[in-house]
Protein backbone atom coordinates (compact mmCIF):
# COMPACT_ATOMS: atom_id res chain seq x y z
CA UNK A 1 0.00 0.00 0.00
CA UNK A 2 1.40 3.24 -1.26
CA UNK A 3 0.25 6.21 1.44
CA UNK A 4 1.55 9.20 0.01
CA UNK A 5 1.38 12.48 1.58
CA UNK A 6 3.04 14.01 -0.93
CA UNK A 7 1.87 13.96 -4.96
CA UNK A 8 5.74 14.15 -6.12
CA UNK A 9 6.29 11.42 -4.69
CA UNK A 10 4.26 8.40 -5.63
CA UNK A 11 5.39 8.08 -9.31
CA UNK A 12 9.21 7.72 -8.91
CA UNK A 13 7.70 4.93 -6.44
CA UNK A 14 4.99 3.54 -8.88
CA UNK A 15 7.61 2.97 -12.16
CA UNK A 16 9.96 1.34 -9.92
CA UNK A 17 7.57 -1.43 -9.50
CA UNK A 18 6.06 -1.31 -13.09
CA UNK A 19 9.99 -1.45 -14.38
CA UNK A 20 10.95 -4.79 -12.05
CA UNK A 21 7.38 -6.60 -13.08
CA UNK A 22 8.03 -5.48 -17.08
CA UNK A 23 11.84 -6.56 -16.55
CA UNK A 24 10.50 -10.19 -15.62
CA UNK A 25 8.51 -10.48 -18.41
CA UNK A 26 5.28 -10.06 -16.13
CA UNK A 27 2.42 -8.07 -17.34
CA UNK A 28 0.98 -5.07 -15.42
CA UNK A 29 -2.79 -3.84 -15.01
CA UNK A 30 -2.80 -0.25 -14.14
CA UNK A 31 -6.63 0.75 -12.65
CA UNK A 32 -8.00 4.32 -12.62
CA UNK A 33 -10.97 5.30 -11.22
CA UNK A 34 -12.52 7.63 -14.02
CA UNK A 35 -12.04 7.75 -18.19
CA UNK A 36 -10.67 10.82 -17.50
CA UNK A 37 -7.14 10.24 -16.16
CA UNK A 38 -6.77 7.78 -18.78
CA UNK A 39 -4.87 10.25 -20.69
CA UNK A 40 -2.84 11.44 -18.06
CA UNK A 41 -1.48 7.89 -16.90
CA UNK A 42 -0.83 6.92 -20.51
CA UNK A 43 1.15 9.83 -20.65
CA UNK A 44 3.36 9.08 -17.21
CA UNK A 45 3.83 5.81 -18.78
CA UNK A 46 4.73 6.56 -22.03
CA UNK A 47 7.74 8.41 -21.13
CA UNK A 48 9.15 5.54 -18.36
CA UNK A 49 8.81 2.19 -20.63
CA UNK A 50 9.01 0.84 -23.77
CA UNK A 51 6.75 -1.86 -23.79
CA UNK A 52 3.99 -0.88 -25.82
CA UNK A 53 0.86 0.22 -23.76
CA UNK A 54 -2.79 -0.54 -24.57
CA UNK A 55 -6.13 1.25 -23.05
CA UNK A 56 -8.90 -0.64 -22.59
CA UNK A 57 -11.39 2.16 -23.31
CA UNK A 58 -15.32 1.12 -23.60
CA UNK A 59 -15.90 3.99 -25.77
CA UNK A 60 -13.61 2.54 -28.42
CA UNK A 61 -15.55 1.05 -31.66
CA UNK A 62 -15.88 -2.88 -31.24
CA UNK A 63 -13.12 -3.29 -33.78
CA UNK A 64 -10.59 -1.47 -31.56
CA UNK A 65 -12.11 -2.97 -28.54
CA UNK A 66 -11.34 -6.86 -29.88
CA UNK A 67 -8.12 -5.71 -31.25
CA UNK A 68 -6.59 -4.27 -28.04
CA UNK A 69 -8.34 -7.50 -26.15
CA UNK A 70 -6.65 -9.74 -28.02
CA UNK A 71 -3.34 -7.77 -28.09
CA UNK A 72 -3.55 -8.18 -24.13
CA UNK A 73 -4.95 -11.93 -24.14
CA UNK A 74 -1.93 -13.18 -26.39
CA UNK A 75 1.12 -11.25 -24.57
CA UNK A 76 1.48 -8.66 -27.01
CA UNK A 77 0.74 -6.26 -24.53
CA UNK A 78 1.87 -6.54 -21.41
CA UNK A 79 1.17 -2.46 -19.49
CA UNK A 80 -2.87 -2.37 -19.56
CA UNK A 81 -4.33 0.65 -18.53
CA UNK A 82 -8.16 1.08 -18.00
CA UNK A 83 -11.17 2.13 -15.52
CA UNK A 84 -11.88 -0.60 -13.37
CA UNK A 85 -13.70 -3.25 -15.85
CA UNK A 86 -10.02 -3.63 -16.85
CA UNK A 87 -9.54 -5.69 -13.81
CA UNK A 88 -10.64 -8.63 -16.53
CA UNK A 89 -8.31 -7.95 -18.68
CA UNK A 90 -6.84 -11.36 -19.63
CA UNK A 91 -2.98 -10.06 -19.50
CA UNK A 92 -0.52 -13.11 -19.75
CA UNK A 93 1.31 -13.85 -16.51
CA UNK A 94 0.29 -10.65 -14.37
CA UNK A 95 2.72 -9.66 -12.64
CA UNK A 96 1.26 -6.28 -10.91
CA UNK A 97 -2.18 -4.70 -10.67
CA UNK A 98 -2.23 -1.12 -9.52
CA UNK A 99 -4.97 0.89 -7.71
CA UNK A 100 -4.83 4.42 -8.55
CA UNK A 101 -6.28 6.56 -6.22
CA UNK A 102 -7.85 3.80 -4.38
CA UNK A 103 -10.19 5.72 -1.91
CA UNK A 104 -12.22 6.93 -5.27
CA UNK A 105 -15.85 5.19 -4.46
CA UNK A 106 -15.82 4.36 -8.95
CA UNK A 107 -14.43 1.35 -8.67
CA UNK A 108 -17.73 -0.42 -6.93
CA UNK A 109 -20.17 -0.94 -10.46
CA UNK A 110 -23.51 0.30 -8.84
CA UNK A 111 -25.30 -0.86 -11.80
CA UNK A 112 -25.88 -4.73 -12.04
CA UNK A 113 -23.55 -6.93 -12.37
CA UNK A 114 -21.90 -5.27 -9.01
CA UNK A 115 -18.48 -6.03 -8.35
CA UNK A 116 -16.08 -3.98 -6.07
CA UNK A 117 -12.75 -3.88 -8.65
CA UNK A 118 -10.53 -3.35 -5.45
CA UNK A 119 -11.44 -6.72 -4.02
CA UNK A 120 -11.50 -8.30 -7.30
CA UNK A 121 -7.92 -7.58 -7.62
CA UNK A 122 -7.06 -9.22 -4.43
CA UNK A 123 -8.97 -12.26 -5.57
CA UNK A 124 -7.04 -12.48 -8.55
CA UNK A 125 -3.45 -11.82 -6.97
CA UNK A 126 -4.10 -14.74 -4.84
CA UNK A 127 -5.05 -17.05 -7.93
CA UNK A 128 -2.62 -15.53 -10.21
CA UNK A 129 0.10 -15.05 -7.47
CA UNK A 130 0.70 -11.19 -8.18
CA UNK A 131 1.54 -8.12 -6.42
CA UNK A 132 -1.29 -5.38 -5.43
CA UNK A 133 -0.12 -2.15 -5.55
CA UNK A 134 -3.04 0.47 -3.63
CA UNK A 135 -1.77 4.16 -4.52
CA UNK A 136 -3.89 6.72 -2.47
CA UNK A 137 -3.61 9.63 -0.45
CA UNK A 138 -6.41 8.80 1.95
CA UNK A 139 -6.54 4.97 1.81
CA UNK A 140 -10.75 3.83 2.47
CA UNK A 141 -11.39 2.17 5.76
CA UNK A 142 -11.76 -0.90 4.22
CA UNK A 143 -8.41 -1.19 3.04
CA UNK A 144 -6.74 0.02 6.09
CA UNK A 145 -8.17 -2.57 8.30
CA UNK A 146 -7.25 -5.22 5.79
CA UNK A 147 -3.57 -3.72 5.94
CA UNK A 148 -3.63 -3.87 9.78
CA UNK A 149 -5.37 -7.37 10.08
CA UNK A 150 -2.79 -8.96 7.81
CA UNK A 151 -0.07 -7.12 9.63
CA UNK A 152 -0.90 -8.85 12.93
CA UNK A 153 -1.12 -11.94 11.08
CA UNK A 154 2.43 -11.09 9.19
CA UNK A 155 1.41 -11.57 5.86
CA UNK A 156 3.05 -9.76 2.83
CA UNK A 157 1.36 -6.58 3.14
CA UNK A 158 3.65 -3.36 3.31
CA UNK A 159 3.03 0.44 3.76
CA UNK A 160 5.11 2.70 1.85
CA UNK A 161 4.55 6.39 3.55
CA UNK A 162 5.76 9.18 1.05
CA UNK A 163 5.69 12.09 3.81
CA UNK A 164 5.31 15.69 2.89
CA UNK A 165 8.06 18.38 3.35
CA UNK A 166 6.13 20.87 3.98
CA UNK A 167 1.75 21.28 4.41
CA UNK A 168 0.03 23.65 3.58
CA UNK A 169 -2.05 26.13 5.96
CA UNK A 170 -5.76 25.07 6.90
CA UNK A 171 -8.07 27.28 8.05
CA UNK A 172 -11.55 26.23 9.00
CA UNK A 173 -14.91 29.00 9.32
CA UNK A 174 -17.60 28.37 11.64
CA UNK A 175 -20.63 29.68 9.66
CA UNK A 176 -22.94 29.62 12.53
CA UNK A 177 -23.26 33.18 12.73
CA UNK A 178 -22.84 33.52 9.12
CA UNK A 179 -26.19 34.30 7.15
CA UNK A 180 -25.50 33.79 3.52
CA UNK A 181 -29.01 35.06 2.16
CA UNK A 182 -28.16 38.21 4.15
CA UNK A 183 -24.47 38.73 3.54
CA UNK A 184 -22.50 36.01 0.77
CA UNK A 185 -22.13 32.50 0.73
CA UNK A 186 -18.82 33.49 0.80
CA UNK A 187 -17.67 34.16 4.57
CA UNK A 188 -15.69 37.48 5.15
CA UNK A 189 -12.82 35.37 5.95
CA UNK A 190 -12.46 33.42 2.94
CA UNK A 191 -13.21 36.76 0.61
CA UNK A 192 -10.46 38.38 2.34
CA UNK A 193 -8.33 35.20 1.38
CA UNK A 194 -9.70 35.31 -2.16
CA UNK A 195 -8.43 38.94 -2.28
CA UNK A 196 -4.91 38.72 -0.98
CA UNK A 197 -4.50 35.51 -2.96
CA UNK A 198 -5.24 37.77 -6.15
CA UNK A 199 -3.00 40.86 -4.79
CA UNK A 200 -0.27 37.95 -4.96
CA UNK A 201 -1.08 36.87 -8.39
CA UNK A 202 -2.06 33.58 -7.16
CA UNK A 203 -5.00 31.15 -8.21
CA UNK A 204 -7.83 30.50 -6.61
CA UNK A 205 -9.89 27.38 -6.43
CA UNK A 206 -13.70 27.25 -4.77
CA UNK A 207 -15.42 23.75 -4.93
CA UNK A 208 -18.90 23.18 -4.34
CA UNK A 209 -20.00 19.86 -5.47
CA UNK A 210 -23.39 20.82 -6.59
CA UNK A 211 -24.07 21.88 -10.56
CA UNK A 212 -26.63 24.40 -11.56
CA UNK A 213 -27.53 27.94 -10.63
CA UNK A 214 -30.75 27.15 -8.37
CA UNK A 215 -31.42 23.26 -7.23
CA UNK A 216 -35.35 23.65 -6.30
CA UNK A 217 -37.79 25.64 -7.97
CA UNK A 218 -41.44 26.05 -6.25
CA UNK A 219 -44.52 28.10 -5.59
CA UNK A 220 -45.07 30.08 -2.51
CA UNK A 221 -49.09 29.87 -2.71
CA UNK A 222 -49.62 26.15 -3.53
CA UNK A 223 -46.39 25.04 -2.17
CA UNK A 224 -45.88 23.13 -5.53
CA UNK A 225 -42.30 21.96 -6.06
CA UNK A 226 -41.10 21.36 -10.01
CA UNK A 227 -40.06 17.90 -9.94
CA UNK A 228 -38.95 15.43 -12.27
CA UNK A 229 -41.71 13.08 -14.17
CA UNK A 230 -39.39 10.28 -14.15
CA UNK A 231 -37.36 10.35 -11.07
CA UNK A 232 -39.58 12.88 -8.42
CA UNK A 233 -36.70 14.66 -7.35
CA UNK A 234 -36.16 18.69 -7.55
CA UNK A 235 -34.99 20.02 -11.19
CA UNK A 236 -31.89 22.02 -11.52
CA UNK A 237 -31.95 25.21 -12.98
CA UNK A 238 -29.02 25.82 -15.52
CA UNK A 239 -28.74 29.12 -16.38
CA UNK A 240 -26.22 29.06 -19.11
CA UNK A 241 -28.98 26.58 -21.15
CA UNK A 242 -32.11 27.68 -19.82
CA UNK A 243 -33.39 25.51 -18.96
CA UNK A 244 -34.26 23.00 -15.77
CA UNK A 245 -32.89 19.84 -15.80
CA UNK A 246 -32.87 15.50 -13.72
CA UNK A 247 -29.55 15.19 -12.15
CA UNK A 248 -30.27 11.32 -12.63
CA UNK A 249 -32.33 11.00 -15.75
CA UNK A 250 -31.44 14.06 -18.04
CA UNK A 251 -34.94 14.52 -17.84
CA UNK A 252 -34.99 19.00 -19.42
CA UNK A 253 -38.04 21.05 -19.79
CA UNK A 254 -37.87 24.93 -19.86
CA UNK A 255 -38.53 26.98 -16.63
CA UNK A 256 -42.53 27.24 -15.90
CA UNK A 257 -43.63 30.90 -16.09
CA UNK A 258 -46.39 29.92 -13.88
CA UNK A 259 -47.41 27.85 -11.41
CA UNK A 260 -48.95 24.62 -13.34
CA UNK A 261 -50.82 23.65 -10.31
CA UNK A 262 -52.73 26.84 -9.07
CA UNK A 263 -51.74 29.15 -12.33
CA UNK A 264 -50.35 31.73 -9.92
CA UNK A 265 -47.82 34.40 -11.33
CA UNK A 266 -44.64 33.78 -9.27
CA UNK A 267 -42.47 30.73 -8.80
CA UNK A 268 -39.06 31.38 -6.02
CA UNK A 269 -36.15 29.90 -6.79
CA UNK A 270 -33.56 29.06 -4.30
CA UNK A 271 -30.31 26.78 -3.40
CA UNK A 272 -26.98 27.24 -4.90
CA UNK A 273 -24.93 25.54 -7.72
CA UNK A 274 -21.64 26.75 -9.25
CA UNK A 275 -23.69 28.47 -11.50
CA UNK A 276 -24.86 31.31 -8.90
CA UNK A 277 -21.31 31.26 -7.13
CA UNK A 278 -19.70 31.74 -10.10
CA UNK A 279 -22.05 35.19 -10.55
CA UNK A 280 -21.34 36.16 -7.21
CA UNK A 281 -17.61 35.95 -6.94
CA UNK A 282 -17.45 37.86 -10.68
CA UNK A 283 -19.78 40.75 -8.88
CA UNK A 284 -16.96 40.70 -5.40
CA UNK A 285 -14.62 40.18 -7.51
CA UNK A 286 -14.69 42.03 -11.15
CA UNK A 287 -10.98 42.39 -11.77
CA UNK A 288 -10.72 38.62 -11.87
CA UNK A 289 -10.84 36.38 -14.61
CA UNK A 290 -13.65 33.78 -13.34
CA UNK A 291 -14.00 29.95 -14.84
CA UNK A 292 -16.13 27.32 -14.27
CA UNK A 293 -15.65 23.33 -14.34
CA UNK A 294 -17.55 20.55 -14.01
CA UNK A 295 -17.88 16.97 -15.56
CA UNK A 296 -19.31 18.57 -18.56
CA UNK A 297 -16.17 20.69 -19.19
CA UNK A 298 -14.37 19.64 -22.21
CA UNK A 299 -10.84 21.01 -20.14
CA UNK A 300 -9.95 22.86 -17.17
CA UNK A 301 -9.63 26.73 -17.49
CA UNK A 302 -5.89 27.54 -16.62
CA UNK A 303 -6.07 30.95 -17.67
CA UNK A 304 -8.63 31.92 -14.76
CA UNK A 305 -7.88 33.34 -11.56
CA UNK A 306 -11.16 31.82 -9.99
CA UNK A 307 -12.23 28.73 -10.61
CA UNK A 308 -15.67 27.70 -9.73
CA UNK A 309 -15.80 23.68 -9.74
CA UNK A 310 -17.05 20.38 -8.55
CA UNK A 311 -15.04 17.12 -7.40
CA UNK A 312 -14.09 16.94 -11.39
CA UNK A 313 -11.33 19.26 -9.90
CA UNK A 314 -9.48 16.29 -8.26
CA UNK A 315 -8.70 14.71 -11.37
CA UNK A 316 -6.38 17.62 -12.24
CA UNK A 317 -5.29 18.07 -9.01
CA UNK A 318 -1.61 17.07 -9.81
CA UNK A 319 -1.00 19.42 -12.83
CA UNK A 320 -2.57 22.49 -10.71
CA UNK A 321 -0.58 24.80 -9.29
CA UNK A 322 -3.53 26.54 -6.83
CA UNK A 323 -2.53 29.10 -4.19
CA UNK A 324 -5.62 28.65 -2.16
CA UNK A 325 -8.75 25.95 -2.42
CA UNK A 326 -11.65 26.76 -0.51
CA UNK A 327 -14.93 24.26 0.12
CA UNK A 328 -17.77 26.41 0.32
CA UNK A 329 -19.78 23.80 1.90
CA UNK A 330 -17.92 20.88 3.32
CA UNK A 331 -21.14 19.88 5.38
CA UNK A 332 -23.19 18.89 2.51
CA UNK A 333 -20.49 16.00 2.36
CA UNK A 334 -21.60 14.48 5.72
CA UNK A 335 -25.56 14.66 4.73
CA UNK A 336 -25.29 11.68 2.68
CA UNK A 337 -26.75 8.54 3.50
CA UNK A 338 -23.62 6.45 3.34
CA UNK A 339 -21.92 5.17 6.16
CA UNK A 340 -18.95 5.83 4.37
CA UNK A 341 -19.58 9.28 3.80
CA UNK A 342 -17.35 10.66 7.03
CA UNK A 343 -14.16 8.81 4.95
CA UNK A 344 -15.50 10.52 1.60
CA UNK A 345 -15.36 13.70 3.29
CA UNK A 346 -12.06 13.36 4.96
CA UNK A 347 -10.78 11.98 1.70
CA UNK A 348 -11.70 14.97 -0.18
CA UNK A 349 -9.82 17.39 2.54
CA UNK A 350 -6.77 15.50 2.71
CA UNK A 351 -6.76 15.49 -1.61
CA UNK A 352 -8.12 19.34 -1.79
CA UNK A 353 -5.04 20.45 0.85
CA UNK A 354 -2.34 18.34 -0.76
CA UNK A 355 -3.81 20.51 -4.06
CA UNK A 356 -3.56 23.88 -2.08
CA UNK A 357 -0.04 25.42 -2.04
CA UNK A 358 -0.75 27.81 0.50
CA UNK A 359 -3.78 27.47 1.98
CA UNK A 360 -6.83 25.40 2.42
CA UNK A 361 -10.29 27.01 3.68
CA UNK A 362 -13.09 24.92 5.01
CA UNK A 363 -16.43 26.68 5.92
CA UNK A 364 -18.60 24.61 8.22
CA UNK A 365 -21.28 24.46 11.22
CA UNK A 366 -19.58 21.27 12.23
CA UNK A 367 -16.74 22.11 13.56
CA UNK A 368 -16.05 19.76 15.85
CA UNK A 369 -16.77 16.75 13.59
CA UNK A 370 -14.01 14.46 13.48
CA UNK A 371 -12.75 13.96 9.69
CA UNK A 372 -12.49 17.79 9.41
CA UNK A 373 -10.46 17.81 12.83
CA UNK A 374 -7.87 14.86 11.80
CA UNK A 375 -7.50 17.13 8.41
CA UNK A 376 -6.67 19.90 10.77
CA UNK A 377 -4.11 18.01 13.19
CA UNK A 378 -2.72 16.34 9.97
CA UNK A 379 -3.36 12.82 12.45
CA UNK A 380 -4.28 10.24 9.91
CA UNK A 381 -4.00 7.28 12.06
CA UNK A 382 -6.21 9.10 14.52
CA UNK A 383 -9.06 9.43 11.87
CA UNK A 384 -9.11 5.89 10.78
CA UNK A 385 -9.22 4.70 14.21
CA UNK A 386 -11.89 6.34 14.95
CA UNK A 387 -13.63 5.39 12.00
CA UNK A 388 -12.68 1.93 12.32
CA UNK A 389 -14.20 2.31 15.73
CA UNK A 390 -17.60 3.67 14.74
CA UNK A 391 -18.08 0.91 12.30
CA UNK A 392 -17.21 -1.57 14.73
CA UNK A 393 -19.97 -0.40 17.34
CA UNK A 394 -22.66 -0.08 14.78
CA UNK A 395 -21.70 -3.39 12.66
CA UNK A 396 -20.56 -1.80 9.56
CA UNK A 397 -17.90 -3.02 6.82
CA UNK A 398 -15.39 -4.29 7.65
CA UNK A 399 -16.53 -5.98 10.60
CA UNK A 400 -19.74 -6.72 9.40
CA UNK A 401 -21.30 -7.31 5.86
CA UNK A 402 -24.46 -5.62 4.08
CA UNK A 403 -26.30 -7.45 1.52
CA UNK A 404 -29.05 -5.38 0.14
CA UNK A 405 -31.91 -6.75 -2.10
CA UNK A 406 -33.28 -4.19 -4.53
CA UNK A 407 -36.74 -4.59 -5.85
CA UNK A 408 -38.00 -2.48 -9.13
CA UNK A 409 -41.01 -1.91 -11.59
CA UNK A 410 -43.51 0.41 -13.07
CA UNK A 411 -46.12 -0.20 -10.77
CA UNK A 412 -45.00 1.35 -6.91
CA UNK A 413 -47.60 -0.81 -5.08
CA UNK A 414 -46.95 -3.78 -7.16
CA UNK A 415 -42.97 -3.57 -6.20
CA UNK A 416 -44.02 -2.73 -3.01
CA UNK A 417 -46.67 -5.94 -2.03
CA UNK A 418 -43.69 -7.84 -3.81
CA UNK A 419 -41.27 -6.41 -1.28
CA UNK A 420 -43.02 -7.43 1.39
CA UNK A 421 -43.76 -10.72 0.30
CA UNK A 422 -40.23 -11.60 0.21
CA UNK A 423 -39.47 -10.30 3.12
CA UNK A 424 -41.90 -12.58 5.14
CA UNK A 425 -39.89 -15.51 3.11
CA UNK A 426 -36.61 -14.65 4.32
CA UNK A 427 -38.44 -13.86 8.20
CA UNK A 428 -39.44 -17.35 7.61
CA UNK A 429 -36.00 -18.75 7.61
CA UNK A 430 -34.69 -16.46 9.91
CA UNK A 431 -30.84 -17.19 10.97
CA UNK A 432 -29.96 -15.98 14.41
CA UNK A 433 -26.72 -14.55 13.05
CA UNK A 434 -28.44 -12.16 10.24
CA UNK A 435 -30.23 -9.26 10.82
CA UNK A 436 -32.83 -7.98 8.18
CA UNK A 437 -34.56 -4.57 8.22
CA UNK A 438 -38.52 -4.71 7.11
CA UNK A 439 -38.61 -3.11 3.16
CA UNK A 440 -38.19 0.54 2.47
CA UNK A 441 -37.65 2.64 0.01
CA UNK A 442 -34.66 3.24 -1.89
CA UNK A 443 -32.39 6.29 -1.37
CA UNK A 444 -33.70 7.08 -5.09
CA UNK A 445 -37.42 5.64 -4.25
CA UNK A 446 -38.60 6.36 -8.17
CA UNK A 447 -35.59 6.60 -10.72
CA UNK A 448 -36.15 6.38 -14.81
CA UNK A 449 -39.52 5.66 -14.32
CA UNK A 450 -39.26 2.51 -11.79
CA UNK A 451 -40.24 2.73 -8.47
CA UNK A 452 -37.87 1.18 -6.10
CA UNK A 453 -38.09 -0.71 -2.47
CA UNK A 454 -34.99 -2.55 -0.63
CA UNK A 455 -34.11 -5.35 1.70
CA UNK A 456 -30.95 -4.85 3.93
CA UNK A 457 -29.40 -7.85 5.73
CA UNK A 458 -26.10 -7.66 7.62
CA UNK A 459 -24.08 -10.83 9.12
CA UNK A 460 -20.39 -11.63 9.62
CA UNK A 461 -20.27 -13.93 6.42
CA UNK A 462 -21.41 -12.17 2.82
CA UNK A 463 -21.67 -16.72 1.96
CA UNK A 464 -23.64 -17.44 4.50
CA UNK A 465 -26.48 -14.33 3.58
CA UNK A 466 -26.42 -15.19 -0.17
CA UNK A 467 -26.79 -18.56 0.53
CA UNK A 468 -29.75 -17.45 2.90
CA UNK A 469 -31.16 -14.82 0.38
CA UNK A 470 -30.81 -17.95 -3.34
CA UNK A 471 -33.07 -20.45 -0.46
CA UNK A 472 -35.78 -17.80 -0.09
CA UNK A 473 -35.72 -16.46 -3.91
CA UNK A 474 -36.11 -20.26 -5.01
CA UNK A 475 -39.02 -20.72 -4.87
CA UNK A 476 -40.18 -16.70 -5.42
CA UNK A 477 -42.00 -16.45 -8.74
CA UNK A 478 -40.40 -13.55 -10.48
CA UNK A 479 -42.93 -11.12 -12.02
CA UNK A 480 -43.11 -9.89 -15.03
CA UNK A 481 -41.91 -5.80 -15.17
CA UNK A 482 -40.02 -6.59 -12.14
CA UNK A 483 -36.25 -6.75 -11.59
CA UNK A 484 -34.80 -8.17 -8.45
CA UNK A 485 -30.94 -7.20 -7.82
CA UNK A 486 -28.64 -7.77 -4.72
CA UNK A 487 -25.79 -6.30 -4.08
CA UNK A 488 -22.86 -6.90 -1.64
CA UNK A 489 -21.71 -4.02 0.75
CA UNK A 490 -23.03 -1.19 -1.21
Amino acid sequence: MLHDKSLDKRWPLILDMIHKTLDANRSVVFLVPEAAMVDFVVAHLAKAVSVPIVVLDKKASASKELESWLAVREGKARAIVGTRSAIFAPAADLGLIIIYEEENPAYKQEQTPHYDARTLARIRAGVEQCSVLYVSSAPSAETWFHFLKEQTRKEKWQKITCEAERSSAIQIVDMTNYNPQRTSILSFPLQNAIRDTLAQQGKVVLLMNRKGFTTRTHCQQCGFTVKCERCNVNLTYLYSRKVMVCRHCNFKTELPKICPQCRGGYLRSSGTGTEKLESEVARLYPQARVGRFDTNSKNFPRQADIVITTKAVLREREALDTSLVAVINFDAELHHLDFRCGHHAFALLVRLRQMASQKLLVQTRMMDNYALQSVRENDLDGFYKKELSLRKELGFPPYRHLVSIGLRGVNEDFVFEQAKELFARLEKDHSPKVEISDPHPDVNPKLRDKYRFTILLKGPSVKRILAFIKKALKDFAKKRNMIVTINVDP
